[in-house]
C-alpha cells in the first residue's frame, strides 16, 4: 500500500434531518410558517441497511479499496439509506444520518419540537469544538479507507429540523465532515481537519 495514497476518513454528522425543507428563500419571503411548507416528496428511506453495507455499498462503491473498520456511531434508527431524492434536491440516493429516526425526514414537519427522544449517547469531542454548547444525540458513522485516485470527493447536505423555531437561540445543530491521514495536521483527533 502506497504511504502517499493512504488515507482515513472519519466524519460524524449530528444532523436533525429535514432535507425537504431545502430552499433558495426563507418561510417569510415566500409567506409561509415553517409548518406551511412544502415537505411530501418522493424520497424513499429505508434503514434496514448495517453502516458497513451503506459505506461499501453506498458511499465508497468503485472508488476506494480496503475499507475496513467501520462504526456506527449513534443510534441505529438515525442511519439508512435514501433513494428517488432528485426530485428533491440534486442527489438521486445516498445516506441519510439523523438524530432523530430517519422516517421523520418525510415529513411533515408541522409542529414544533419534533423529537424522536434517542437516548444520549455522550457527544462526541470533536464536535464540541464545533458547538456552541452540549453535544447531544451524536449520530455518525466512521471508517478508514484507501483511495482508488490522487483525491476524493464527497457531496452531502446539512438540514435542520430546528431552524425556524431556534434561530439565534442556544440550541444549534453541529455537523463535522473529518478527514485524517497522512500529510494532514487538524485540530482534530488523529491530527483530522474538520473539511
Amino acid at each position: 500500500m502506497d504511504k502517499l495514497t493512504k488515507m482515513y476518513i472519519r466524519y460524524s454528522w449530528m444532523i436533525l434531518m429535514a432535507l425537504l425543507f431545502v430552499s433558495s428563500s426563507t418561510p417569510e419571503e415566500n409567506g409561509a410558517s415553517c409548518a406551511q411548507l412544502p415537505v411530501e416528496g418522493s424520497i424513499v428511506l429505508n434503514n434496514n441497511y448495517s453502516a458497513e453495507d451503506l459505506v461499501k455499498d453506498v458511499l465508497t462503491k468503485g472508488v476506494c479499496e480496503n475499507v475496513s473498520n467501520i462504526e456506527n456511531i449513534g443510534n441505529n434508527n438515525g442511519i439508512g439509506y435514501f433513494s428517488n431524492g432528485s426530485d428533491i434536491f440534486d442527489m438521486e440516493d445516498g445516506i441519510i444520518l439523523s438524530t432523530g429516526y430517519i422516517t421523520n425526514a418525510l415529513g411533515p414537519n408541522d409542529y414544533i419540537d419534533r423529537s424522536s427522544n434517542f437516548e444520549d449517547n455522550g457527544g462526541d469531542a470533536d464536535l464540541a469544538q464545533l458547538a456552541t454548547g452540549a453535544v447531544k444525540d451524536v449520530v455518525g458513522i466512521e471508517f478508514d479507507f484507501v483511495p482508488l485516485d490522487s483525491f476524493i470527493e464527497f457531496t452531502y447536505i446539512f438540514a435542520s429540523e430546528e431552524y425556524c423555531e431556534f434561530v439565534g437561540s442556544a440550541f444549534n445543530d453541529v455537523f463535522g465532515f473529518f478527514i485524517s491521514g497522512p500529510g494532514i495536521n487538524g485540530d482534530f483527533s488523529n491530527n483530522g481537519e474538520n473539511v
